[in-house]
Formats: structure tokens, sequence, C-alpha cells
């Protein structure tokens, strides 16, 4: 998420409304060719080995606290100073999570975690989903997608799963292994 936020400094959007729509309409092209698509967010969590890690990296950045109530608070003009703060971060992921629910397309199922205040909470836009099998507490998506997957497969019985993901070189590995296994199994 940080990453894509980054990518926006040279557009031309003033509110987190805006933001959001423009993130939406990303997921969503991605994932028009599937009946199914689910978006989980990193947790940041104040007393974990990342958030040391986070510190550290932003120990140079004066942080900013911008509460995200609705879709008009405005963009911060200093995106490191903004996203420095676990509970900024925790605020988008919530504020992008219910957006991308709130605005997804007509028989189009969207899923998404990790972006709630109760931990192993997970939403849909379809209410007649099961979503136990996605409570989890891990920190990092990349470790809960594996639940996603299993719970495409198995619930919604998804026959084609297609991971999109801003890698680290374990996590691509991990997908590019995870995946040929999966199509093996089950393509």
């Amino acid at each position: 998420m940080a990453n894509f936020l980054f990518s926006l400094k040279h557009q031309d959007l003033r509110t987190f409304g805006e933001y959001a729509d423009m993130y939406v309409g990303v997921v969503l092209r991605k994932g028009v060719r599937f009946k199914q698509i689910d978006v989980v967010f990193d947790r940041y969590r104040t007393q974990s080995t990342k958030s040391g890690t986070r510190k550290k990296k932003s120990k140079f950045v004066q942080p900013i606290r911008r509460v995200i109530e609705n879709r008009n608070v405005p963009l911060p003009s200093n995106l490191p100073s903004f996203l420095s703060l676990p509970e900024n971060k925790e605020d988008l992921a919530f504020f992008l999570a219910t957006e991308v629910i709130r605005q997804a397309a007509e028989g189009k199922v969207v899923i998404t975690e990790g972006g709630f205040i109760s931990e192993d909470q997970a939403d849909s836009n379809d209410k007649s989903l099961n979503l136990d099998n996605l409570k989890a507490t891990h920190e990092e998506a990349d470790t809960r997608m594996i639940l996603h997957m299993l719970h495409c497969k198995n619930v919604s019985n998804c026959r084609t799963i297609a991971v999109s993901a801003t890698p680290t070189p374990m996590s691509f590995c991990f997908y590019c292994i995870m995946l040929t296994e999966w199509i093996s199994r089950y393509g």
C-alpha cells in the first residue's frame, strides 16, 4: 500500500476519496477477468519486530497524524511523514477496505481483510459468504494470502487463482512455488 501511495506523488489527487476511487479502479481493472477479488492488507502493530524496523527506517522523518474520517479529508503533502505512523496506515487500510467493498462492481465478489479494527475480521460485498476460515492474526498480508487461496478454492470454487502483489524476493519466490503447486494439483 505504501509503494502504491508513493507512486501517486505526481497525480492530481487532492483527497483520500479521490485516492480511494483511483485505488479501487486499479483493483477492479486487475481483477476484471475473475469472479472474486481478495484484497489483503498488512497489519500495523505497535509491538512487533516489523514495528521496530519501521521505526528505524523513519527515524529522520517528522511524523504527522491525519485521521481519515471521510472521503473529503485532504491527502497529506508529505507522504513519508504520513506513512511513518502505524495509526495512519491502519486508518488508510480501513478506509480502502471499506471503499473497495462499497464500490465493488455488480456480479463481482470482493473480500477484504486486514484493514479492520478487529484483527481477525474479513468482510465482503457478498454477505452470504462464510468468511470464518479467513480469521488469522498474522501481521503480514502475504502469509494470510494462503488462507485466501484456500478459501477461494474450497468455498468459492475458483478454478484459477492469480496473485498480484508488490513482491519482496522471499514472497515472490513463495508465490511462484505456491501457485505452481496449486496449478499442478488443482489446475
